[in-house]
């Protein structure tokens, strides 16, 4: 769809749909896209859903209406959350960007979703000069390093295996990176928790037991990123 556009298409899970989808009006995307992230949030927290019924017109209704109950274990900052994404008015709904600023969704935030899709689609325009090395080095093109980044960096022509072939090296290179941000605070909470019991068995100096996830981690990682080198390969017919 483009930007002014609206639909008009009734589908998806009906206990996941937005009432404007139900009642067969126009709607938005990003609007009705925040309802079904809503009932999916009230799912992971409560453990059912908020709208259900055997009976499809007795669900619409429900849906339409709004009328569902939050129970009494959810944190302060989920109870101010789901009920801004379940409005029934879309113009009176939470927006994407007042999700991502809002207290629960910024509640021990990892790093690497800090970033904005403006953020991100910026970074997509800068050239990360070692994997651009690395496509030259896996497609022994070392001497014609001006035109593989000619095609990293343009959007139509040049050669389109370089270009995927970035891309794939550049993700699984992001994907390493995220997931070991992860392991790190992973490993931080553990050793800010103090132990159960105390052991006299090995531990590490911060106290907690040595960590096998972590080498397992590392292990899987490295098997990844040789399978998208292996692929590339195989998708520009080249070699190292």
């Amino acid at each position: 769809m483009r930007d002014g556009d609206f639909l008009r298409t009734s589908c998806g899970s009906p206990n996941y749909a937005a009432p404007e989808v139900i009642s067969g009006s126009l709607y938005a995307g990003p609007e009705v896209d925040v309802w079904s992230c809503g009932v999916i949030l009230y799912a992971l927290l409560c453990g059912s859903l908020p709208f259900d019924d055997e009976s499809i017109p007795n669900l619409f209704k429900k849906i339409k209406s709004g009328a569902y109950s939050l129970p009494s274990h959810l944190s302060p900052l989920s109870r101010d959350l789901i009920p801004r994404m379940l409005v029934v008015d879309p113009m009176k709904r939470i927006t994407i960007r007042e999700i991502r600023q809002h207290g629960w969704f910024q509640h021990k935030l990892p790093q690497y979703l800090h970033f904005t899709p403006n953020m991100l689609e910026q970074q997509e325009k800068v050239l990360d000069v070692d994997t651009a090395d690395e496509v030259c080095a896996i497609l022994a093109l070392r001497t014609n390093r001006e035109q593989v980044v000619a095609s990293i960096m343009t959007a139509s022509g040049g050669r389109r295996d370089v270009r995927v072939a970035y891309e794939l090296i550049l993700d699984s290179k992001r994907s390493r990176q995220r997931a070991a941000e992860v392991a790190m605070a992973q490993q931080a909470t553990a050793a800010s928790t103090p132990p159960a019991f105390s052991s006299s068995g090995s531990t590490s100096p911060s106290g907690t037991p040595p960590s096998s996830s972590m080498v397992a981690h590392q292990a899987q990682n490295q098997q990844r990123a040789e399978q998208v080198r292996c692929g590339v390969v195989r998708l520009c017919g080249g070699g190292a």
